[in-house]
């Protein structure tokens, strides 16, 4: 009889689905028991091999799963290593720039130390200095107030926009249709104020032609009075009269000197010699017909001080004019008396039609530079008053600018968009320094408006 096997230490009893009969020790179990069991201890040996190979089966799995595994925590481990080896890496070369650009950036700091220091001192050497011109300027300023009424009218629309605008800013309702038809608006406005620039540059280039060709009158009028002289000094070499010749050019040396000293603009005087006889009927015609400008107030802008100087001096040349008509008619008397010589008449007649025609070249030489010089102020305004306008126009192109990208940089904030730092370059800081915010608080009388030239 064999033995009964012995339980898996590892399984145990509880393993088997078919309980294991023992042998009993009170006696021998019967033949047909026997069998029975000797089947049974087969059935046990099967499953038992059964249950071997499967558990073998599930061992080899087992092992290839922790070799996989083992490999995976490996591969794991070493791609670990190189990623901390290589973050190590970078953290020392980030370290090293770190303290790179830490040195480098003290040596700025240091530099901008020196140098704002620097600008310190020059600020406060400009500042005396800007005080002195300040000072200088306001007397300017005053006079230029009456010429810029019609920009202070501008600047004044453009105070009621930005009113409009800061409203606006304040209730960051505005839509994007709303948006794009402002800048429409603006645009069309810069337009507006760029066609008014190249008209005011085409008046400016009519006036600068219009002067070129009344310098250009001028010349030719100085050329005919140098050939009517070189006439009346031939005739009077010819004549030799006496007296009266050398009163004459006299009096015609008076009117050079008075033309070659006094070119400043000015009105003419009228004549003061009425009283004083006439040479001839032509004389008299020629001194009537010419065109004398009326004394009067100085035109503004147009007269300068020099100009009233140039008044009693031209009165003075009137007097001599008319003490040199009177002996002329006087020797023309004696000369017929005397029944001189029919040349000598003729010669005398010359000489006394030349003596008038250089005096009326005087006077229109004289009215000439008059109107020459005044069309040279009249250019200078139009072009103050065009860098005015153009000054003007740059300061409120940079505030109309600076206003749409606060209203942008507003709306993106809302709409929580992130803003670029370069998309805005201008700081608030920046934009309450700026001309056009300083005109915020311009007085009615246009004071602070030019204040805005103080600088130009």
């Amino acid at each position: 009889m064999a033995a009964p096997p012995p339980t898996p230490p590892a399984l145990g009893e509880g393993f088997y689905p078919f309980p294991t009969e023992r042998r009993g020790g009170a006696g021998d179990p019967a033949p047909e028991e026997l069998g029975v069991l000797l089947q049974r201890r087969e059935q046990d040996l099967l499953l038992a091999a059964e249950l071997g190979k499967m558990l073998l089966e599930q061992n080899e799995e087992l092992r290839g799963r922790s070799q996989a595994l083992a490999r995976d925590h490996t591969a794991a481990l070493e791609r670990l290593e190189q990623e901390k080896y290589e973050l190590r890496r970078r953290l020392e070369s980030g370290v090293a720039e770190w303290e790179t650009r830490v040195a480098e950036l003290e040596g700025d700091l240091a530099a901008l130390r020196a140098q704002l220091g620097h600008q310190r001192l020059e600020q406060q050497d400009t500042s005396r200095e800007s005080s002195q011109v300040a000072q200088e300027l306001s007397e300017q300023n005053q006079r230029l107030a009456e010429q810029l009424s019609q920009a202070f009218q501008l600047e004044q629309r453009l105070q009621d926009e930005l009113m409009a605008l800061r409203v606006e800013n304040r209730t960051l309702g505005m839509s994007s249709a709303e948006h794009a038809a402002r800048t429409q608006s603006l645009q069309a406005e810069n337009l507006m104020l760029q066609e008014r620039k190249q008209e005011l540059e085409r008046q400016t280039r009519q006036l600068r032609e219009e002067t070129e060709a009344m310098q250009g009158l001028v010349e030719t009028l100085h050329e005919n009075l140098l050939l009517l002289r070189r006439e009346v000094h031939e005739k009077e070499l010819q004549v030799r009269p006496g007296g009266a010749a050398q009163r004459g050019g006299s009096a015609a040396g008076a009117v050079l000197t008075l033309h070659s000293s006094c070119p400043s603009p000015g009105p003419a005087a009228p004549g003061r010699g009425r009283g004083a006889p006439s040479t001839n009927t032509v004389f008299r015609e020629n001194i009537k017909t010419f065109p004398v400008r009326p004394r009067g107030p100085p035109s503004r802008g147009c007269c300068p001080c020099p100009t009233r100087s140039l008044c009693p001096q031209l009165t003075l040349q009137h007097v001599q004019l008319g003490s040199l008509r009177g002996e002329l008619e006087s020797q023309r008397r004696l000369f017929q008396e005397s029944d001189r010589d029919e040349t000598l008449k003729l010669a005398v007649a010359d000489r006394d039609e030349a003596i008038i025609r250089k005096g009326q070249m005087e006077l229109e030489l004289a009215q000439v530079s008059l109107e020459r010089d005044s069309m040279s102020q009249q250019l200078l305004a139009a072009i103050r008053q065009k860098m005015a306008l153009c000054q003007e126009l740059e300061g409120w192109q940079d505030d109309m600018e600076f206003i749409i990208k606060q209203q942008l940089k507003l709306q993106w904030q809302q709409e929580g968009i992130p803003t670029s730092p370069l998309a805005l370059s201008r700081t608030p800081a920046q934009a309450k320094t700026s001309p056009f915010f300083r005109r915020g608080n311009s007085a009615p009388n246009g004071t602070s408006f030019l204040s805005l030239f103080k600088k130009s």
